[in-house]
């Protein structure tokens, strides 16, 4: 019988199980990381993210906007297809369609780079304008984008051009069979500028409307800031051209925007439902004993210069005349047009209606002479300001605006009141010179 201590072999403890290291977890981490960077761009092209990211760029709550394609790659430009922004207001109507966008540099240039992002590519894009009695649904948009003043505004921090090839703009009224407006093709280059804020658009000096004919809805749509008597135009014929010569408007305060160019009228004819052309018409028809013209005529190839500044339209060298009435007669304009509430500061140069003159030298100095009419109140509802001081000259402005005003005063008034002008710088003459009855006939010839 053995006594002695059992030594059979037992199984040696396994070691315990180690995890994975921590290096290991680290670039499993890493790894799984890249892979959702790279895959990001593709993901945040579905359309739930799509539509996401589409609305926080229009950043309007009344507007919305959809595309039927978006290719996004870290390497590769950024691709847009079938865009359309349109308003709540009008579903039916996009406000801006764009077929095809495509940026020059890659998605992560654009992102991260800190300087100029390069240029985004629009082709053949299209904005609809509708004109209505209180502005134009882009005046809509662009008032809905302005955020509350607590909020902290967006900062753009780097530049970008875009490039519009072979664009469009349409456009259209409110009234029932109104023809549009084409314009087209649109070629720009755009830019946005970072200056600390929410930045600013800046358009390259281009030319915007070549030869255009144009129509009531056109002049309502902008052309009436620059050209006031056709505003409110029942009908227009003739054509226009528009040069953009420097244009700055910024993001925040598109009334704020800085712009000089110039208009040029080719053969312009409107009629005179313009309330400010109505008065003037009305004016000069019973100064000159004529019937009132159906239309008037802008001076053929007249060139109007511009300038947007301090919220108001600026414009200088708008001449017109009355042919049916005195194919002589020029009259001139120059002066501002507020661009909230259409408030007028303009002087109208209007000729001495020389036909109730002598033809004698005086006479004709005289007919050389213009009035300057201060124009005030609105587009809508315009009002000649003439106040006399008790002179000749000034009973005949006041006559003149009280004939404007609706006033009785007959052109036998108003043509007693030139003789008077010109009896009186007759005896000053006669005064300096003792000349006789001689000189006198001289002066003013043959009364007519």
């Amino acid at each position: 019988m053995s006594t002695g201590t059992d030594t059979t072999d037992k199984p040696a403890p396994h070691p315990p199980r180690r995890g994975p290291s921590r290096r290991t977890i680290c670039i499993a981490c890493a790894l799984g990381l890249l892979a959702a960077v790279a895959v990001l761009p593709r993901v945040a092209a579905w359309p739930v993210f799509r539509d996401r990211l589409l609305a926080r760029a229009v950043g309007a709550p009344h507007a919305r906007a959809t595309c039927t394609r978006l290719r996004l790659g870290w390497l590769s430009p950024v691709r847009l297809e079938g865009l359309r922004v349109v308003l709540a207001t009008d579903p039916a109507r996009p406000l801006v369609e764009v077929p095809s966008l495509a940026s020059e540099k890659p998605l992560w240039r654009l992102l991260f780079h800190g300087g100029d992002r390069g240029r985004m590519h629009l082709h053949q894009p299209q904005l609809t304008l509708v004109v209505h009695e209180h502005g134009t649904n882009l005046q809509e948009f662009l008032q809905g984008r302005e955020r509350p003043e607590q909020q902290q505004p967006h900062v753009l921090s780097a530049g970008l051009q875009i490039s519009i090839h072979a664009g469009r703009i349409i456009v259209r009224g409110t009234a029932e069979g109104q023809p549009e407006a084409r314009i087209e093709p649109v070629d720009l280059v755009i830019g946005l500028e970072p200056d600390g804020g929410p930045g600013a658009v800046t358009v390259q000096p281009a030319t915007l409307l070549d030869r255009l004919n144009l129509s009531p809805v056109l002049c309502e749509a902008g052309l009436k800031y620059v050209a006031p008597v056709l505003a409110d135009a029942a009908w227009v014929e003739g054509r226009a051209s528009l040069e953009l010569q420097n244009c700055r408007v910024p993001l925040d305060d598109p009334q704020a925007a800085e712009i000089q160019g110039r208009l040029t009228l080719h053969d312009v004819r409107t009629g005179t439902k313009n309330p400010l052309l109505r008065r003037m018409v009305e004016l000069l028809a019973g100064l000159l004993r004529k019937p009132p013209p159906h239309g008037v005529r802008l001076a053929d190839e007249s060139v109007v210069e511009f300038q947007v500044a301090d919220r108001q339209v600026a414009h200088d060298g708008l001449a017109f005349g009355l042919p049916e009435m005195s194919p002589e007669l020029l009259i001139r304009s120059h002066g501002t047009v507020r661009l909230d509430n259409q408030q007028l500061e303009m002087l109208v140069a209007i000729p001495l209606p020389f036909h109730l003159l002598g033809d004698g030298p005086l006479a004709e100095r005289l007919a050389s002479q213009v009035i300057e009419v201060p124009v005030r109140g609105t587009l809508r509802e315009p009002r000649l300001d003439v106040r006399g001081d008790g002179q000749p000259l000034s009973q005949l402005l006041s006559s003149l605006a009280g004939r404007v005003t609706g006033e009785d005063s007959a052109a036998d008034e108003l043509a007693d009141q030139l003789r008077d002008l010109g009896v009186e710088l007759r005896q000053r003459l006669q005064e300096r010179r003792e000349d006789g009855p001689s000189l006198r006939r001289h002066i003013f010839g043959r009364r007519r």
